[in-house]
C-alpha cells in the first residue's frame, strides 16, 4: 500500500527556474511503483543521475552502480537545488526531505520519458547504426537548427537508461527532437523505437559489431531494420543504400528511402572529392548541390545525406542548409582533429569496429601527407569472428603502402611480417621505443576500453612525455 505525505506549497506558481521553463505531473499517477513519498506534484526542468550535474529544478534519480551508490549522493543533490530525490533503498528515505521511494528507479525515469514523450508535439528523429549514429544526430541538429527549434539528445545515450534520461529532460517546445538508439541484445533496437515512434527514422549501416551477440551480417541487419516496427504510420525510413534489405518485411504504412552513392536513391552523392576536406556533389529529386565538410573522413559527408534531405522537405534554403554543414566539427574521439607545431592528430579512439577500422585507414590514405602513421588497437565487439575478420584487416594494411602502422595488441602479432608494420604487445612499449616523434599525419584508431586517448595526449605533448 503506498503511503503517502503531502508537501503543501503556496504562493503562486513557478514557471521557470534558472530560465528554464518547469514541467509539472503527479507522483502517484505517472509512477507506478511508489512506496512511499513526501511529496504530491514536482515542478522540475531536468533530470540526473548524476549528482555533480544536478541544479536548481533538477531531480536526481539515485542508482546503485558498480563503482558507487547514488544514495550516498542524495544530501548533496538536494543542497545543489535538486526539487526531489527518487530512490530504491528505503535507508535513505527521509520523511522530512522531498524524496520518493520507488522499486525500480530505471523503470520510473522511463515513465517519465514516456509522459514527456506524450506530450510532446514536434517531430521525432530516431537514428541506428553500426556506425555514424552520434555524427549523423550532430549534423542533423546543426543543419536543422538554422531554421528550426531543435532539441538533440545528448552524448550516445542510446540504450535504455540513456533514452530514459533523454526524454526526461526533453525540451518540449522543440519543432524537431533527434535520438539514437543502439543494441547489445536482439530485440532492443524494436522495443527503443516503439517507445520513441518516430516521424522519421534513419539506419546509417550496418557493421559486424556485437557481430560475437548476433552471429551473422544478416541478423544484425534485421535488428538494425527493426526500427521500422516503431516508425508512425505515414513516417519516413531513411536507409543507407548499402545495407541490403531483400529478405526483411517492413511494416505498412511508412516510406521506405535510401541515401548513399547509388543513383537510384532518392537522394546520392555523385562526386567526391577529398583534400583537407571534403567536397562533395548531392543528387536530390534531379537537382544537383555542392556541398562541403570541413573534415577529410569522407564518411561524414555520407552521414550528412539525411540531414539535406529532410531540411530540403522541410522548405529549407540550399545556403542554410551549407551553414549548418559547415559547422560540423567532429566531437573527442570520434575523429577530431588536433594541430601540434609539427603533427596532425587524428583522434578517433571511441570505436574500433571492423568497418569503422577499414574507413579510417581508408580516409588516412586519401590525406595528401608525406608521413602518415595509424596506430591502431585491437578491433572490438567481435567475439568469435577473430580469425574471419583479423586476416582481412591484415590484406587491407599490407595494400597501404603510403601508410606506417604502428599495431598494438596481442591481435596484431601476425602482421609484424608486413614491410610496413610495427607489432606491440601494448601501450607501454609503443611509447618506450622511441618512435612518436617528428612531423606526419598521426591517425589513433582504437576502442573505448583501450584507453588509446593516453597516446593521443603523448602525441600532443611530446616524446619526452610518458603515460
Amino acid at each position: 500500500m503506498v503511503k503517502l505525505n503531502i508537501i503543501l506549497t503556496t504562493g503562486k506558481r513557478l514557471q521557470k527556474i534558472w530560465g528554464l521553463p518547469l514541467k509539472r505531473f503527479s507522483i502517484i499517477e505517472l509512477f507506478k511503483d511508489v512506496v512511499k513519498s513526501n511529496v504530491e506534484y514536482i515542478d522540475y526542468n531536468s533530470i540526473t543521475i548524476d549528482s555533480r550535474d544536478v541544479k536548481e529544478g533538477s531531480i536526481f534519480f539515485a542508482f546503485k552502480g558498480a563503482k558507487t551508490d547514488g544514495h550516498l549522493y542524495i544530501d548533496q543533490a538536494l543542497s545543489k537545488g535538486a526539487v526531489c530525490c527518487v530512490i530504491t533503498d528505503g535507508n535513505y528515505y527521509d520523511i522530512n526531505k522531498p524524496i520518493v521511494l520507488v522499486k525500480d528507479t530505471l523503470s520510473a525515469m522511463k515513465e517519465l520519458g514516456r509522459w514527456n514523450l506524450n506530450q510532446y508535439k514536434g517531430k521525432k528523429i530516431v537514428i541506428t547504426g553500426s556506425v555514424g549514429k552520434t555524427s549523423t544526430k550532430a549534423i542533423l541538429s546543426l543543419v536543422l537548427s538554422q531554421k528550426l527549434k531543435i532539441y538533440e539528445a545528448f552524448k550516445n545515450f542510446n540504450n535504455e537508461l540513456g533514452v530514459s534520461i533523454v526524454t526526461s529532460n526533453m525540451d518540449l517546445d522543440a519543432q524537431y527532437a533527434i535520438f539514437e538508439i543502439g543494441t547489445n541484445n536482439p530485440g532492443e533496437i524494436k522495443s527503443l523505437a516503439e517507445f520513441l515512434k518516430p516521424d522519421v527514422g534513419i539506419v546509417t549501416g550496418v557493421g559486424h559489431s556485437h557481430i560475437g551477440r548476433f552471429g551473422s551480417i544478416k541478423e544484425i541487419t534485421k535488428e538494425k531494420l527493426s526500427i521500422s516496427e516503431g516508425v508512425k504510420k505515414g513516417g519516413v525510413l531513411w536507409i543507407n543504400d548499402g545495407v541490403d534489405t531483400s529478405d526483411y518485411k517492413f511494416p505498412e504504412g511508412i516510406v521506405i528511402k535510401k541515401f548513399g552513392f547509388s543513383k537510384d536513391s532518392d537522394i546520392y552523392i555523385e562526386e567526391l572529392n577529398v583534400e583537407k576536406e571534403v567536397n562533395f556533389i548531392v543528387n536530390f529529386n534531379n537537382f544537383k548541390y555542392c556541398f562541403k565538410i570541413n573534415h577529410p573522413f569522407s564518411h561524414f559527408a555520407i552521414n550528412a545525406l539525411p540531414a539535406i534531405a529532410i531540411a530540403f522537405e522541410n522548405q529549407f534554403h540550399y545556403e542554410e542548409i551549407y551553414r549548418g554543414l559547415d559547422k560540423f566539427v567532429p566531437v573527442e574521439g570520434r575523429g577530431e582533429i588536433i594541430r601540434t607545431n609539427n603533427k596532425i592528430i587524428i583522434n578517433d579512439t571511441y570505436n574500433a569496429g571492423f568497418e569503422a577500422v577499414l574507413s579510417a585507414v581508408e580516409n588516412l590514405s586519401r590525406i595528401d601527407a608525406t608521413k602518415k602513421i595509424a596506430i591502431l588497437g585491437e578491433m572490438a565487439e567481435i567475439d568469435g569472428f577473430e580469425e574471419k575478420l583479423y586476416p582481412r584487416l591484415k590484406k587491407e594494411v599490407e595494400k597501404r603502402k603510403d601508410i606506417h602502422f604502428y599495431l598494438v595488441g596481442e591481435s596484431f602479432e601476425d602482421f609484424n611480417s608486413l614491410e610496413n608494420v610495427s607489432y606491440f604487445k601494448d601501450k607501454s612499449d609503443l611509447i618506450n621505443a622511441g618512435i612518436l616523434k617528428g612531423d606526419g599525419v598521426y591517425l589513433v584508431k582504437a576502442s573505448r576500453s583501450k584507453r588509446f586517448e593516453e597516446l593521443v595526449e603523448y602525441l600532443k605533448k611530446g616524446e619526452d612525455n610518458a603515460i
